[in-house]
Order: structure tokens, then sequence, then C-alpha cells
């Protein structure tokens, strides 16, 4: 595949003294979805305006199309957290008619995109009404037309779900594949949802304290942590949380039951401590269910690990 974005050794230290990306290497390929995740504070934010070219890396270099990046860039188009490239007061056709012209872009050139667009997110109807009129999944997808309606070939999504309901963020979810697959672009997801980020993204570079610590596809993610996810649910005892507040596991306490859950590999001595600290307080256990690990799991326990939390 041919890389489209190599950040090379970057670093961007602010005047503060704050040091928000420490030597950051990464390729972005053609026609990928990618995510960028971290907990917060971890530098995403940074790198996303390192792209924009609203700052620029202290050390290191970035390169587009093996270009060096040195402004900004007329292939790269972001939606950024809270649909700030809106205008609420205007229609959803005018809010894409300005964002043409400030781009020099003619909308005779763009009908007919826009057009396919605005009926691919089922939101045709609804391209005479105000912006702030209409619900957050639909100023979303508003906000996504915007950044496919130039030349762009690199889109960025920051926390696209963010406030979402679940059927808006199946359709984001849709329009993301149909963008990377059909319009040949490349996406970059910055998203705490981990299972929107699972079910979406082929790979995810992980970031944490500004450093990058792990860099892999979905799926080899979770089959470098081959282990399965266990949550036991009990009778509820006096007291019988303590007996498990020792133990590396969840602890959800309701009314009349427990439950712990927990990820273990086949022989990790977590699963038979559990079961021992059951036995030993006569616990009448009501539920087993086994799965297998999710993104998520996989994700905390790669940032506890760097953390050096056990």
């Amino acid at each position: 595949m041919k890389s489209i974005i190599n950040f090379s050794g970057v670093t961007k230290k602010y005047p503060s003294g704050t040091l928000a990306v420490d030597n950051i290497s990464f390729d972005i390929f053609e026609n990928e979805i990618v995510g960028l995740l971290g907990p917060n504070g971890a530098g995403k934010t940074t790198i996303i305006k390192l792209l924009c070219s609203l700052t620029n890396p202290t050390e290191g270099e970035i390169y587009i199309y093996d270009k060096l990046k040195k402004k900004k860039s007329t292939i790269i188009s972001v939606v950024l957290e809270g649909n700030r490239n809106l205008y609420w007061k205007l229609t959803v056709l005018e809010n894409i008619k300005y964002m043409l012209a400030l781009k020099g872009i003619k909308f005779s050139d763009r009908t007919t995109l826009v057009d396919e667009l605005l009926t691919k997110m089922n939101i045709d109807d609804k391209k005479d009404a105000l912006v702030g009129d209409l619900s957050r999944g639909m100023q979303q997808k508003v906000a996504v037309i915007i950044a496919l309606i130039d030349d762009s070939k690199i889109i960025l999504l920051d926390e696209p779900t963010l406030g979402l309901d679940v059927e808006s963020v199946l359709d984001i979810q849709e329009l993301i594949r149909f963008i990377a697959k059909e319009m040949s672009k490349s996406v970059i997801i910055t998203s705490h949802d981990m299972r929107f980020i699972e079910s979406t993204c082929a790979r995810a570079i992980i970031i944490n304290s500004g450093k990058k610590i792990a860099e892999n596809t979905v799926e080899e993610f979770k089959t470098l942590f081959a282990k399965k996810s266990v949550k036991v649910v009990f009778d509820k005892q006096d007291n019988v949380e303590e007996k498990f507040e020792k133990l590396n596991v969840n602890i959800n306490s309701k009314n009349d039951s427990v439950e712990v859950d927990f990820s273990c590999a086949d022989n990790d001595d977590i699963f038979y401590e559990v079961m021992e600290a059951l036995k030993d307080n006569k616990c009448k256990i009501n539920d087993i269910t086994y799965s297998d690990i999710d993104l998520e799991t996989v994700f905390l326990e790669i940032i506890k690990n760097d953390r050096g939390e056990k």
C-alpha cells in the first residue's frame, strides 16, 4: 500500500513547556480507515492540529504524498468535535455553498456530488432546513458532507459519534466505509467509542502521554491479548465485596447480587483465585459467562501496561 501520510520522529513542545507529542512516527496508507486512540491528554488533538497546520512540529517532519508538509494541505479535510465547521443560522444548502465559495469552488461543479451525498445520508429532504434546527446526528452528517465536497484525499474525524443515538452511529459508520471504499479516501478517526472503532477501523494507533505505545490491526491487537472476558454473578452477602477487592477484578454490587468481571488466559491464576474466593465464602453462583475480549479491554490493558499498573 502507498503511504500518503508519514510522521517521522515528530515532537511538539509548547512554549509553556508541555510536551504534547514525543518523537512519534507512523504512516497512513491509501483508502484505509485508522483509529487514533488514547486517553484524555494523550496528544491526539495535537496530532490533528499538526496535520491541519494549526501548529508546527518542534522537531521531526511530516510528509504528505512523499512531500514535506510546510503549509496547510488542500488534500486534508477535518470534522472537529462539536460540528465546528457549520453555521447554525444558515440552511444545509447555504452552508455547503458558503464553504465551497471559501474554497474557490463553483457550486455548479459539485451539484451532482452534493445531491449524491445528501441522498446517501438520508438528509436530502432537510437541505432547506436551518442547521441549528437539526438533530446532532444530522448536523454531523452535514459536517461530513462539507469535508467531502472538495478534492481532499484525507478526512480527519474527531469524535464523530459523540452524543449520537444508535441509529445515527450506524449511519456514520456506513458513511465512513463508503468514503474509504467508494470515494477512495483515507479516514483517520479519534474516538473514545471503542466499539465504533472496532467495527469501523482496520488498524489502530494507540498513544499515551505523547508517545506512540502500540500500532497494529484491530484483529491482531485482539489476538495479542489471547484472553477471555469472564463475568460471574452470585448472591450478595454481608461484606463479600471486600473479599474480592484484593483481586484484580471489577466489582459491581447490586441490591441482591454481586458481579465480578475480569479477563484471563486459559491458565491465568486470576480465574482460580476468583473461584477459590467464591468457594471459601460459600457464594451461590447464579451465572458465569465467557466472551471473546474486545478492543476496549485490549486498549485498557495496553494503557495500564504503559503506566506500569497491574
